[in-house]
């Protein structure tokens, strides 16, 4: 079933109050919602399953540090959502917002949710004395915290290979982020660098360090907390790298492509392992005509330059036809150093086949 998350709305203060989820008369529930829209700090947002408003979610930000802290109130008949809107929730503020840290506080009414936010890896960081006063007193709370360098959901991984890294972004569907970086670069993506200070990853400066000690190195254990298909990806490059695989099965996001550039792709896809093509080639192999190819030279290369996922998608190994290494967004010495690896390469087995 689909959640939407929307930002409330003033028109939503009668289903708001006939539901229970502001306390109070239509009048108040417009008030309340007035003063959060009015305010910079605090925003009301609503998750809609089938257009019906299941859940108000209140989202306080720190005025000291990208954080913010998160209050769930669903409906009684719909806490059976309680994963998938804390998930569509968490995807919003980690990777649209640039949170960096979540706090969601638990306590009598709320209970509930303590075993959705252990699945989504949150851990307890206190126990507030007397946080909540209630009808009867004030009560106990339980705070549970979750950074975003260790959000489950959707993170990021860096393949080390000996000019830089390879960094992976994506969650358990696919990959939609990846980029080569130099050792020494900086981390432009807000949430990969977020992750990679978070690792050690980073100088004083911000700047890459280099694979000393295996520094880049994930164990078993440590992909267990990764999304399956970044996990995967950190696999089978790592497997490339050590010259066991020749090409990839991990999943890719291409819906904001144009059907011209999945076609040019798709051709790239099929160059083997430590062979090189020029892009008149590749020209060739999507024209409908040979008069045609003519042409689509230019636009062939355009569309090597927008891969998003080198290396799984091998535009490095085109070449221009006079055997020149031209257009590498990573850097030419990236690209020679690929067809390096590959043209001399003899790739040991794995158990099974890795050429799917």
């Amino acid at each position: 079933m689909a959640i939407e998350i929307r930002r409330v709305h003033i028109s939503d203060a009668r289903d708001l109050s006939k539901l229970g989820l502001i306390k109070g008369n239509i009048t108040n529930a417009e008030s309340e919602l007035r003063s959060f829209s009015e305010s910079s700090d605090c925003k009301y947002k609503v998750a809609l399953s089938d257009g019906r408003i299941v859940c108000l979610i209140k989202i306080r930000y720190s005025s000291l540090a990208p954080n913010a802290d998160i209050r769930l109130d669903l409906i009684s008949e719909s806490k059976d959502l309680a994963g998938e809107i804390l998930r569509s929730v968490l995807n919003k503020c980690f990777i649209r917002e640039n949170i960096h840290k979540i706090s969601i506080i638990l306590y009598g009414e709320n209970l509930y949710l303590e075993k959705v936010l252990q699945e989504e890896g949150f851990i307890q960081e206190a126990v507030l004395k007397d946080e909540i006063e209630t009808a009867n007193g004030f009560e106990d709370a339980g705070l549970f915290c979750l950074l975003r360098p260790e959000y489950r959901g959707y993170n990021f991984c860096f393949v080390p290979f000996p000019l830089g890294v390879v960094v992976v972004g994506g969650g358990s569907d696919m990959i939609d982020r990846l980029s080569l970086l130099h050792y020494g670069d900086t981390v432009e993506d807000p949430f990969a660098r977020d992750v990679a200070l978070h690792s050690g990853f980073l100088d004083d400066s911000g700047r890459l360090l280099a694979n000393k000690d295996d520094l880049y190195k994930l164990d078993e254990s440590s992909g267990e907390s990764l999304p399956s298909e970044v996990w995967k990806a950190y696999r089978e490059l790592t497997e490339y790298f050590e010259k066991k695989r020749s090409s990839f099965t991990v999943k890719v996001d291409l819906k904001d492509s144009t059907p011209f550039q999945r076609k040019v792709w798709e051709a790239l896809t099929k160059i083997s392992y430590g062979n090189m093509r020029s892009y008149e080639d590749i020209a060739k192999d999507v024209a409908e005509s040979p008069s045609q190819a003519r042409k689509l030279t230019r636009a062939v290369g355009a569309a090597c330059s927008d891969n998003p996922y080198p290396v799984i998608i091998p535009c490095h190994r085109v070449i221009g036809k006079d055997g020149t290494l031209v257009g590498y967004a990573a850097g030419l010495d990236i690209k020679d150093f690929l067809l390096t690896h590959e043209t001399f390469s003899y790739i040991i087995p794995l158990n099974g086949d890795n050429d799917v």
